[in-house]
């Protein structure tokens, strides 16, 4: 199957303490999104009081605007970040005031034929190059050119505001086509989980563990089922009907940046669309599912005693996500249960399993306002990414590590 290409996107926030897998450590800091350009001014709201100036760089010549302006019937140039003077030519020499009224009279005779600009100016816009190609027009008797540049702007910027204001509708009408198939695959791509005792926590496999990993304790889990993957950007969009994620352009990527509450308003609207239950995995399901249930070869990693078969971390994922189901998947058919992103578990938090349900089911008191997080990411490092590994994060926290993956009880 072919996926798309990965996008970029802003550095990890790092959890304090243990929070989002806070004992983890980020390789290298990616690059945060590129600024909008200074001179691009934003939409301008309510009324210009008199007098005011376009928005000019300084050093630059400003004029003054009518005394009041309603929004869309801002002067052009203001309402497009105007940067160019308006009282000089380029050799220095004072413009001729009849060629800077007509410019202002053409500008203002396009602003109020009702264009309303409500984004920046598309990157595709030269617009500064236009309105002095308009002046010049002017100062050479040329009026008909100048009318047609400065239209040649006010019809792309309406072109604009109708692609932005269409899309959404568009994309909503792509989403909802997807879904019955999304909502289909989702249902074949649950595995079945037979249900078992394991010992759960610090056991032997394990190497190295930290103490909320203990005391290893014998669990019973009943069956139930896991999704194969992590959810994806595509099914978080088809159900929410828009993609938080750091790492967008990767519809098969991992959902990120969702907190806890914002899964669980995400499964009460999957559970509305589908007529299914689906559901958090408890912590217990979930390090039973990463072993490999019955099917269990006691490997320290999900899958393998080879970390690099099975998991994206901070040595091979180049500072992103990854689509998944690339790697190796582990003894159940699940894949990304070590790295690529932390998954939530239904659980409240407990520093250690001193008192732990031993039935599978979720532990429900200890600090609820903290969840527990399975799994590691694409930031962590090997020791993270253990089967028996416990994180902890807030259960409002939203980071471009974390994701989630679903349960059902058959």
């Amino acid at each position: 199957m072919s996926l798309p290409a990965v996008g970029q996107a802003p550095s990890p926030l790092a959890g304090e303490g243990r929070g989002e897998g806070g004992r983890g450590r980020s390789r290298c800091q990616l690059k945060r999104a590129a600024r909008r350009p200074a001179s691009r001014a934003p939409s301008l709201s309510g009324t210009i009081p008199a007098p005011t100036a376009f928005r000019v760089p300084e050093g630059r010549d400003v004029i003054a605007t009518p005394s009041v302006l309603h929004y869309n019937q801002a002067p052009l140039a203001e309402r497009i970040g105007l940067s160019f003077p308006l009282r000089s030519t380029n050799d220095g020499r004072p413009r001729d005031m009849k060629t800077t009224f007509i410019l202002i009279f053409l500008i203002l005779s396009l602003s109020c034929g009702g264009l309303a600009v409500s984004q920046d100016v598309p990157d595709d816009v030269p617009v500064d190059q236009y309105l002095l190609e308009a002046t010049q027009a002017i100062e050479n008797g040329d009026t008909q050119r100048a009318l047609k540049l400065l239209s040649t702007v006010r019809s792309k910027l309406k072109e604009s505001d109708r692609r932005h204001a269409e899309g959404p509708q568009r994309g909503q009408t792509n989403v909802n086509a997807l879904r019955p198939k999304l909502f289909a695959d989702l249902k074949k791509q649950m595995v079945s989980v037979r249900g078992g005792i394991f010992r759960m926590g610090c056991t032997t496999d394990q190497r190295q563990c930290y103490p909320d990993e203990k005391p290893a304790h014998q669990v019973r889990v009943s069956d139930f089922e896991i999704s194969r993957y992590e959810v994806t950007q595509t099914l978080w969009e088809a159900v929410m009907g828009e993609n938080p994620s750091g790492f967008k352009g990767c519809a098969q990527c991992p959902v990120e940046r969702v907190s806890w509450e914002d899964v669980k308003t995400f499964l009460k609207k999957l559970n509305a669309l589908t007529g299914e239950r689906y559901r958090l995995p408890t912590e217990a399901e979930w390090e039973y599912a990463a072993r490999g249930g019955r099917k269990s070869q006691g490997y320290q990693y999900a899958g393998s005693e080879k970390l690099n078969a099975v998991a994206w971390y901070f040595d091979n994922s180049g500072d992103k996500t990854h689509p998944v189901g690339q790697k190796q998947p582990n003894e159940l058919g699940l894949y990304d249960m070590s790295g690529n992103v932390w998954e939530w578990v239904e659980d409240c938090w407990n520093k250690g399993y001193t008192g732990a349900p031993s039935d599978g089911r979720a532990w429900q008191s200890g600090d609820c306002s903290l969840r527990g997080l399975r799994g590691g990411s694409w930031f962590i490092g090997p020791e993270h990414l253990q089967s028996a590994h416990r994180d902890v994060g807030d259960v409002g926290n939203r980071v471009n590590y974390v994701g989630f993956r679903l349960a059902l009880t058959p």
